[in-house]
């Protein structure tokens, strides 16, 4: 209906501005699919080009680039699920969510490239060793701070989103 205004306006001989103050949460909800998918390929591109810079091994980047590619997947395939509307809120949880599987994934991967270990199979094992507790650590207590963070008094639906979505990447990062 918004388009439909403003096409009409264009198209009028008299200088037009279609304005309502709904209009405001129109002009969101076009843009919306756009600017989620300019922001995630940005972030996922940040995060990629980072990891080439601090993982000694460039394949080990492009995995760190698809765990996170995977990951927020399942969110918005959750998102999609639970039946959250894609809005401002949920694509800021989406590169929140980026962050989160980047910290996992990069920890890992550079513990298992940086070991001197013999074997693929040693390697794993002396990663998960020395940066599984860590990354345990680190998804245990964002799961507590979320939990913390939903049990508000308040029924805000955002709240709740953001307690979700983290608690999904946080509970696919301890896998």
């Amino acid at each position: 209906m918004l388009l439909q205004f403003r096409d009409t306006a264009e198209k009028c001989a008299v200088p037009l501005m279609v304005y309502n103050p709904a209009f405001i949460y129109f002009d969101q909800f076009s843009a919306i699919v756009e600017n989620t998918v300019r922001n995630v390929v940005v972030a996922s591109a940040a995060m990629f080009v980072v990891s080439l810079l601090l993982i000694p091994h460039p394949l080990c980047s492009l995995w760190v680039t698809f765990a996170i590619a995977s990951v927020i997947v399942g969110v918005t395939g959750f998102m999609a699920f639970w039946k959250v509307n894609l809005d401002s809120i949920s694509m800021i949880n989406l590169v929140i969510c980026i962050g989160f599987s980047f910290d996992f994934a990069a920890h890992i991967s550079y513990a298992f490239v940086s070991s001197s270990e013999p074997s693929a199979n040693h390697k794993a094992i002396e990663a998960l060793y020395l940066l599984g507790y860590p990354v345990l650590q680190s998804a245990v207590s964002t799961i507590i701070g979320m939990t913390a963070y939903s049990f508000q008094d308040d029924n805000d639906a955002e709240r709740r989103l953001t307690a979700d979505m983290s608690f999904y990447v946080a509970g696919v990062g301890l896998l």
